[in-house]
Order: structure tokens, then C-alpha cells, then sequence
């Protein structure tokens, strides 16, 4: 499933899911950083990503 966000095609993904689950998790136990910057600093890197990938598909 795909949605169109401006120039952004943004794809989910179980997969991506699970890796950002596993990220989140890794933050959490090093410890220094609460929820809501892990979870701003999680969607920024899934986003930029998303972009990396989506120019490299044009």
C-alpha cells in the first residue's frame, strides 16, 4: 500500500514496522533519550529513507 504525501510516495511496510520496533527498543536501553525524541528522531530517518528510495526509483 502506497499513499502520496506532496512529492513523496510513502510505502508500508510490515517489514519497515518491525524495524522501526527494533530501533526504538535499541534507543530506549541505551538509555539518554526519552520517547518522544527517539520516536521524532525514528520517523525523520523512515523518512529520509523513504526518499533515498524514491529517488533512486526515478
Amino acid at each position: 500500500m502506497s499513499k502520496r504525501n506532496g512529492n513523496l510516495e510513502i510505502r508500508h511496510t510490515f517489514r519497515a514496522e518491525t524495524e522501526l520496533s527494533e530501533l526504538f527498543e535499541g534507543y530506549l536501553k541505551l538509555g539518554g533519550y526519552n520517547k518522544s525524541a527517539v520516536i521524532r528522531n525514528l520517523l525523520q530517518s523512515w523518512i529520509d529513507q523513504q526518499r533515498e528510495l524514491n529517488q533512486g526509483a526515478r
